[in-house]
């Protein structure tokens, strides 16, 4: 007997539908006149290896994955990506297709980010056998990586953040500060994968050689935009989770106050399960929206933001509306940010200072919150009186922590911190200033040596009997000549400690908010590197700086970080274990020391 066999996977099951032969098992499709040479009888042997080319099946399936793709139809692009994985498992594209499709289809229902994270381990693992052979390629699925997971982070916070508001459940709760932040992880040390990736390709090509695409210097600046893209990923997260817990507050809020009566028999007898349920309610509520702020909070904490944030208008938007969903707290992202500087630390602190006050005004309405009860019966006629509330004990412990809150909102703000600043620029101020310092010291001696006499008159006076009139009105005219004289130095020590006072005032206040929070700092805020004017010493550098994780800035635009190492200039690097890394460059004749010493 005849038997049609199918040349793409050898299968024997083909069913004609219309005019074309479809395999059941690979969806290979022949005309008729193909099935008619196709057909053999009997067994056909063959020796040696035989190559099948399926070439263009596989461009066939990768072209339905795209379009599927893109018309967000990810069932299908998983559907297609897979049979490409099947006949050509070292696919980079339908790996990174098969992962976001994956991806996009992970809910509450169905958690599939497990298999979605090992497919773009994969797609990795892939571009870093590809590099060898093909860095142009390489370099581009690396690209389109970054974007990707930058991407599905995003997505990923709106997910998590709408499903707490839409049912502020605990469940949900537990989903946003367990789930996601092991998702976000997961992003961010893609991302950082990526960015040792691109550091290897740059560092594949000499000094000064072009890549096909890009110079070797824009590979490291892509590189650093990694870190650029982990900083938005989180700080964008916290916002977008904040904005919308905050919100689904307010609406429960609402909610609250127009059922927050229960009517009741003035004769007793009265079943108040149903009051109690909905305190008890309003109460974890409230709290789980706290906490979901205070890992959003937790977020902003990351070591990538205070070095890439910078306030702009989007970032203003986003605080204004969290500001926006709660009563009183339009001040928070007024004039101050639209003053502040364009610089990252700075940003952040309006941003934390926005948090701290959105979960003390939650703390403040839960612990006022309470229940109102109306009775009806022959003796009452709908009176309203106050029901469940907070007892003594749970308020004081509520209040404990809201005046922790208040000192984290405080510790943000950059008016209070320019407090302390004036007293250390006064010290300064005489310390620099000699003979004014000499001149207010020798005064204030005089002063309280003027003083000391007249405590001396004083008490001899008091000695002195009621018919001693002539020597009281003597004793009188000496203390009120050293009272006139100490007046007059008094105003001069005045005038003396005011000019302080004043050059500590006036240079505070023409401070910016990142000139602050420099003066604070305790600590260096990186490392000046002087001389990298040879090629082996910046590939040096570039070795410590793929080793140790640091990141690079130029000296004078501390709002644009970027990778390229200059030749003559100097350039700071900011990250963890600063020190050490002066000492390793040290070690290799880099001229290297932090900045501050």
């Amino acid at each position: 007997m005849k038997q049609l066999t199918c040349e793409m996977c050898g299968s024997t099951d083909l069913v004609k539908d219309g005019g074309v032969f479809v395999c059941q098992k690979c969806g290979c499709k022949y005309s008729i006149e193909e099935a008619k040479k196709m057909m053999v009888e009997g067994v056909v042997q063959v020796e040696g290896t035989v190559k099948t080319d399926r070439s263009e099946e596989v461009e066939k399936y990768l072209d339905l994955a795209r379009t599927a793709e893109k018309g967000s139809n990810m069932s299908k692009a998983e559907e297609y990506a897979s049979k490409v994985l099947e006949i050509d498992s070292a696919n980079i594209e339908a790996w990174i297709i098969y992962g976001k499709s994956i991806d996009c289809q992970t809910n509450l229902a169905k958690d599939r980010f497990a298999e979605a994270n090992s497919s773009y381990s994969k797609a990795l693992q892939k571009v870093a056998d590809e590099m060898g052979n093909d860095p142009q390629s390489a370099h581009e699925h690396l690209l389109e990586l970054k974007e990707l997971f930058f991407n599905m982070a995003e997505m990923r916070s709106r997910f998590f953040a709408n499903a707490f508001k839409n049912s502020p459940t605990q469940t949900n709760r537990d989903l946003v500060v367990s789930s996601f932040k092991q998702q976000l992880e997961s992003y961010a040390a893609r991302i950082d994968t990526v960015r040792l990736g691109l550091l290897s390709l740059a560092a594949s090509f000499p000094d000064g050689q072009e890549s096909p695409n890009s110079k070797r210097e824009d590979m490291l600046i892509e590189a650093n935009d990694c870190c650029r893209k982990i900083a938005r990923m989180y700080w964008s997260s916290s916002n977008t989770i904040a904005c919308d817990v905050v919100s689904a507050f307010l609406e429960f809020s609402l909610k609250w106050n127009k059922h927050r009566i229960f009517t009741y028999s003035s004769n007793g007898g009265n079943d108040t399960s149903d009051e109690i349920a909905y305190f008890d309610s309003y109460t974890k509520t409230a709290d789980r929206v706290k906490e979901i702020v205070l890992f959003s909070l937790g977020l902003l904490d990351h070591e990538y933001i205070p070095a890439f944030i910078a306030v702009n208008n989007e970032t203003k938007k986003i605080l204004d509306r969290i500001s926006g969903h709660l009563h009183g707290m339009a001040e928070a992202v007024g004039a101050s940010l639209q003053e502040a500087e364009k610089s990252s630390p700075v940003s952040v602190l309006e941003s934390k200072k926005t948090l701290w006050k959105s979960v003390i005004l939650i703390e403040e309405e839960n612990i006022s919150h309470k229940t109102n009860r109306r009775f009806f019966g022959p003796y009452s006629s709908g009176q309203i009186k106050d029901g469940i509330a907070f007892n003594d004990i749970a308020i004081k412990a509520r209040k404990a922590d809201l005046e922790q809150y208040k000192k984290s909102r405080d510790a943000c703000d950059i008016k209070i911190m320019k407090k302390p600043i004036v007293q250390q620029l006064e010290e300064r101020y005489w310390a620099t200033h000699d003979e004014e310092a000499d001149e207010h010291d020798l005064l204030l001696g005089q002063i309280e040596s003027m003083q000391a006499e007249i405590a001396k008159l004083e008490s001899e006076k008091s000695k002195l009997s009621v018919f001693k009139g002539k020597q009281r009105t003597t004793l009188n005219r000496s203390i009120d000549e050293l009272n006139h004289k100490i007046k007059s130095l008094e105003a001069r020590r005045r005038a003396l400690s005011d000019a302080g006072r004043k050059y500590a005032l006036d240079t505070v206040e023409k401070m910016s908010d990142l000139d602050v929070l420099n003066f604070l700092s305790s600590s260096p805020n990186g490392i000046c590197i002087t001389s990298l004017s040879k090629n082996d010493e910046k590939d040096k550098v570039i070795q410590l700086l793929k080793a140790s994780r640091i990141l690079n800035v130029n000296i004078g635009e501390l709002h644009k970080y970027i990778w390229c190492i200059p030749h003559k200039r100097p350039f700071a690097i900011r990250g963890k274990d600063s020190d050490e890394f002066v000492k390793e460059l040290k070690q290799i004749g880099v001229e290297a020391s932090l900045l501050g010493e």
